[in-house]
């Protein structure tokens, strides 16, 4: 299987120390980055962790991590690229899933571009079919690695965190326990349920 991933959720889950334990629920995964993250990422862990090993070891990582193949239906991209919430990031590595004939799933810190895809999905329909059911959100990620290791493990994890998220903070922490956390995590989740891996750690709506 390949995993394509956009930069804020690989920095997201390296601030986390999540990354290794992610990529172990995932079973092993290739992993695929737009062109430009070769380039951005580095720039944007320092800025964004708080801790210069952890930074270190994501920029170690991503030196042998494979770009994307270049996409080659131009007018997709441009069809992505007229729709306002798409960023170009976002916008290669749809246009980049919709080329492969592997099985792939897509991790993405970019929840504006996934409500983006679902509100457009008649006008982007072909991406909209080989996207649902494939999509990690940092949210849903959490829950997976949560359903994995645990729920303890991961808290313990999150309190010696070198990286900020206003999702993270509502979840996991002191007098929070695994029901909180699962349906904190869902909840910021919800909106995007139909593009989703694993949409049964979902929880309803209470």
């Amino acid at each position: 299987m390949l995993v394509f991933a956009d930069n804020d959720i690989l920095i997201k889950l390296a601030g986390c120390s999540l990354l290794d334990r992610f990529l172990i629920a995932l079973d092993q995964p290739e992993i695929r980055i737009a062109p430009a993250t070769r380039f951005s990422l580095p720039q944007q862990a320092k800025k964004k962790i708080k801790d210069q090993g952890r930074v270190a070891t994501l920029c170690t990582w991503l030196d042998d991590v494979e770009i994307a193949a270049e996409v080659q239906d131009l007018t997709l991209l441009d069809r992505l690229a007229e729709i306002p919430g798409i960023d170009g990031g976002e916008g290669v590595l749809f246009a980049a899933i919709c080329e492969t004939q592997h099985p792939t799933r897509l991790i993405t810190g970019d929840r504006r571009a996934l409500r983006t895809l679902l509100a457009h999905a008649q006008q982007l329909q072909d991406v909209f079919d080989r996207l649902k059911g494939s999509v990690y959100t940092l949210e849903s990620a959490l829950l997976l690695l949560i359903e994995q290791f645990g729920f303890a493990e991961i808290d313990e994890t999150m309190r010696a965190r070198a990286v900020e998220d206003k999702v993270i903070d509502m979840a996991f922490g002191p007098n929070r326990n695994s029901e909180h956390a699962r349906h904190c995590l869902s909840s910021s989740t919800r909106e995007v349920l139909p593009l989703l891996a694993n949409a049964n750690l979902i929880l309803p709506a209470e």
